[in-house]
């Protein structure tokens, strides 16, 4: 038996209405509803001859196609229930399991509290779409279908920028095979979904001019000095915002101008130093940073050396108010310094090796990610050191 046309489209939430059939034999209550095993509509009954007497028995089933109406609205499949019993969990109950798999992932350190934070933060807007425009109940209605629908209310709805929708693509990956492996759903519905090709992510930040940075340092030398400091270490150690808000004094050598960061905080888990260039040591011998006990961390409350932990958002606010302040380019963003940082040392004449040691890359093409291809300007270092034949 095929799908009638004047039944529902989507093919697991098919079916013929409930229907009670009386004999004189047996009675029962009858309906037909999507096989996804034998891709058609299939038969399903439930016999009522142990109820007795003949009133209570319709009363009872009059009561029970109402029940099995409103679940078969709502998305139920009798097939599916009885094929994998976890495939008819609700799909809210599936993301708070999922939740908890997340904050026990966080727990054991297998990912970091940033991601941990984004993860979550992805689940919610997920959640937000299902009640106002997904309208699905059970897991098993998590399929390519909602996903697709989905990343386009990401993409076209809320106006994201491609990255940003190949990193929800990039969670619901992740998500999609935990639901594999819990035995939830059968296939990922992520399968036969790409991801927008790079060209089309390009990183929306760029370079900062010279006379911007310089009023960037004015700034902040005049109002938040401790925010200056946090733009040099980022800006010529190359180190990651989330890293610095993890890095404690006892990891700087004031003698011997290097900072170690340790594997425990550094995205790629390895233990690796970097150069403290002359201007950002005093600027620490300024603070009075080395006067700090070692185990306080670098950047705490106002980011003031300190015994608290504070996360790496505290950088981006302040940066945000000085944008707005100064009237900069959105484009402008805190991460924005390392790029310029990585940059100004290759337009300064510093070999590439040195450059991917600082910004502790295991290959050079990555650091050459991180300078802009669209210069419009001669490079005077070239215009001075070309020669005629």
């Amino acid at each position: 038996m095929s799908i009638p046309k004047d039944y529902q489209s989507n093919a697991l939430r098919a079916y013929k209405p409930p229907r009670l059939v009386t004999g004189k034999v047996s009675w029962c209550i009858s309906f037909y509803a999507f096989d996804p095993v034998l891709g058609k509509l299939r038969k399903k009954t439930y016999k009522l001859n142990h109820i007795k007497p003949v009133s209570t028995r319709r009363i009872y089933a009059n009561e029970y196609i109402k029940r099995l109406n409103t679940k078969l609205i709502e998305g139920w499949n009798p097939w599916i229930e009885s094929d994998n019993s976890n495939a008819y969990r609700e799909f809210s109950e599936v993301l708070e399991a999922y939740r908890r798999h997340l904050s026990r992932q966080l727990d054991s350190d297998i990912i970091r509290p940033d991601s941990y934070r984004a993860y979550i933060s992805y689940l919610r807007i997920i959640e937000t779409y299902n009640e106002e425009k997904g309208k699905i109940k059970y897991i098993y209605q998590f399929d390519q279908s909602f996903v697709n629908k989905f990343l386009d209310y990401i993409f076209i709805d809320r106006k994201n920028s491609a990255r940003t929708r190949n990193n929800y693509f990039a969670f619901l990956r992740l998500v999609s095979t935990w639901l594999v492996e819990k035995q939830y759903i059968k296939s990922k519905p992520t399968d036969g979904i790409s991801a927008f090709r790079r060209a089309g992510t390009k990183k929306n930040r760029t370079v900062i001019s010279s006379d911007d940075l310089a009023k960037i340092g004015d700034y902040f030398r005049k109002n938040d000095v401790h925010m200056l400091l946090a733009c040099y270490v980022l800006h010529t150690c190359f180190i990651r915002p989330k890293e610095m808000s993890m890095l404690k004094i006892e990891r700087i050598n004031f003698e011997k101008s290097t900072i170690l960061v340790p594997g425990e905080i550094s995205k790629n888990r390895k233990d690796e130093t970097v150069t403290i260039s002359d201007d950002l040591k005093d600027l620490f011998l300024e603070l009075k940073t080395d006067q700090f006990p070692g185990s306080h961390y670098l950047f705490s409350d106002e980011l003031k050396p300190g015994k608290k932990y504070r996360a790496s958002k505290q950088f981006t606010d302040r940066w945000n108010k000085m944008k707005k302040a100064l009237k900069l380019p959105k484009e402008y963003q805190f991460y924005s310094l390392k790029d310029t940082g990585i940059t100004n040392l290759f337009y300064s004449g510093v070999d590439s090796i040195s450059i991917r040691n600082q910004a502790r890359h295991y290959n050079i093409a990555i650091t050459d990610t991180y300078t802009p291809k669209d210069i419009h300007e001669a490079n005077e270092k070239i215009k001075a050191n070309s020669r005629g034949f």
